[in-house]
């Protein structure tokens, strides 16, 4: 993490006595910024801005931060479920960093994959790879990847991955993720915090999900709930993360080795907006972290990169390298690796909230059972 990025973070996280030099700025700025969202929201809500109609059902998955909430598994989680109901379902994405963002271009046609990491990006890869039978599809511009989800997959609804702040293109709903520790950070927008709208935003929702939820208990979730009763005045539903092993490459002279980490020596590795969550959820799986190293988020891994991954496993005598499968799909060299690789990837879960989310979400579709 470059030293700009890593002097915001410590901001954004409240750290004590943080660059006290800094902040006054950076909430003034933070003020300009709020000033001219709330600005650009107005142009769009009184059509003083064009906002752009598809003839199809879009459903925008967003938040409210930088990164770091889950999208990207929600939009597969919604899209599973769409599709099992009937519904001919694309998903459109950004693909934040890769080649075909500004263009625009088909990652797969829901059978093949059509495009590499680079020119896709890290998350319309993982969909393309976990969405077996849906489209994806992606570009900045969401109303040209619209225009060709309808001319190439005429599709009955649209996933917008990300899209909560691009009101060019109209959506019928539109969810909002907050992450269930911290909704709304420290409450400051960009610079000053991670916000990239203030929380009054909330009121362009449709419905909010509050993700990364604890398993037992629900003090966290009502505490969450409590801070922005005031600027949500839709429903509010509960899910959590499941970590799950996508994928487990083993070194060729261990080709037996069981299906999980349970008690084993691991080195980490990741390249995501909060790296230290990644590390968080390892401890669900009576693991010994003996390392870890933390890339920028849609860091592209080099040989060198690896190598001294695989250098600091071996000094650290760990048994088993662990990463994400966001960061797995941007390996793109060959890798002899020291001990077992093993992928991890995230599953929605709403627990309790399954079938409330589900009735409220039915409600709103198209008629078709879902």
């Amino acid at each position: 993490m470059n030293k700009p990025i890593y002097i915001l973070h410590q901001i954004w996280r409240g750290e004590k006595n943080a660059y006290p030099h800094i902040q006054p700025v950076l909430k003034l700025l933070a003020g300009f910024y709020t000033a001219w969202m709330r600005l650009r929201a107005h142009l769009y809500y009184k059509g003083i801005r064009p906002v752009h109609k598809l003839p199809c059902f879009v459903v925008s998955v967003g938040n409210l931060s930088v990164g770091g909430t889950g999208k990207t598994p929600m939009a597969v989680y919604l899209a599973t479920h769409l599709t099992a109901g009937g519904y001919k379902v694309v998903v459109i994405s950004r693909g934040y960093r890769g080649r075909f963002e500004a263009r625009g271009g088909v990652v797969s046609d829901g059978r093949r994959i059509l495009a590499g990491v680079r020119d896709s990006g890290d998350e319309p890869q993982i969909l393309a790879r976990l969405l077996k039978g849906t489209p994806v599809i992606v570009g900045s511009n969401r109303h040209l990847a619209g225009q060709r989800a309808i001319q190439q997959f005429k599709p009955d609804v649209i996933v917008l991955d990300d899209a909560f702040q691009h009101m060019q293109l109209h959506r019928d709903l539109d969810i909002v993720l907050l992450d269930c520790k911290k909704p709304f950070g420290n409450g400051y927008t960009l610079p000053a915090g991670e916000l990239r709208e203030p929380p009054r935003a909330l009121g362009r929702s449709h419905a909010t999900i509050l993700t990364r939820c604890p398993v037992e208990g629900q003090d966290r979730p009502r505490q969450a709930r409590a801070q922005f009763a005031g600027h949500r005045p839709g429903p509010v539903f509960l899910s959590r993360h499941i970590q799950v092993i996508r994928e487990i490459i083993a070194v060729q002279d261990n080709i037996g080795v069981v299906d999980k980490i349970v008690g084993r020596r691991v080195f980490a590795f990741s390249g995501l907006a909060k790296n230290e969550d990644f590390l968080y959820t390892l401890s669900g799986f009576d693991c010994e972290v003996v390392g870890s190293q933390g890339f920028p988020d849609h860091h592209f891994y080099s040989e060198r990169d690896l190598a001294g991954v695989c250098r600091q496993a071996q000094d650290l005598a760990a048994d088993a390298i662990v990463t994400t499968e966001k960061d797995h799909v941007k390996i793109e060299h060959t890798i002899h690796w020291p001990v077992d690789l093993v992928v991890m990837g995230v599953d929605v879960s709403f627990g309790d909230d399954e079938n409330h989310f589900h009735t409220w979400l039915s409600e709103q579709l198209p008629d078709r059972t879902v």
